[in-house]
């Protein structure tokens, strides 16, 4: 009988945190998110905003971004609609882009030493999708 009790409170303890994970895995997934790729032989700092709809900012941050390394931002909000991505790179050039992103998807900021055969320099903006 002991054995038994045991083996059920294991089976709902395992219950339990896979109900959790699950919600955690759920949420995760539905939450905006970037990131910042740098490929560029150079040190940068990125600033990123972010706008709804609603054209509200919903994020600002400017982060460090070292050569050769690359960033994950998750951005504690719900992942609906389309959204407006302004990036700044080293207080110089900004680029903007309007995106809507599938709840797998996630917004990617990449840095170059030089572009080739662009006339805007450094940045692609783009969505993990593209």
């Amino acid at each position: 009988m002991f054995k038994y009790k045991k083996h059920l409170f294991v089976g709902i303890i395992i219950l339990i945190l896979s109900i959790v994970g699950t919600i955690f895995v759920i949420q995760h997934t539905d939450s905006l998110a970037f990131s910042i790729e740098n490929y560029s032989k150079d040190n940068h700092t990125i600033e990123v905003k972010v706008f709804n709809e609603k054209n509200e900012l919903i994020f600002n941050e400017t982060f460090p971004s070292d050569y050769s390394t690359g960033i994950y931002v998750p951005i504690d909000t719900p992942f609906v609609g389309s959204h407006q991505y302004v990036v700044t790179l080293d207080n110089n050039i900004t680029k903007e882009k309007n995106v809507y992103l599938d709840s797998s998807d996630y917004f990617i900021i990449e840095i170059y030493d030089k572009i080739p055969n662009s006339s805007d320099g450094h940045l692609v903006l783009r969505s993990s999708s593209d």
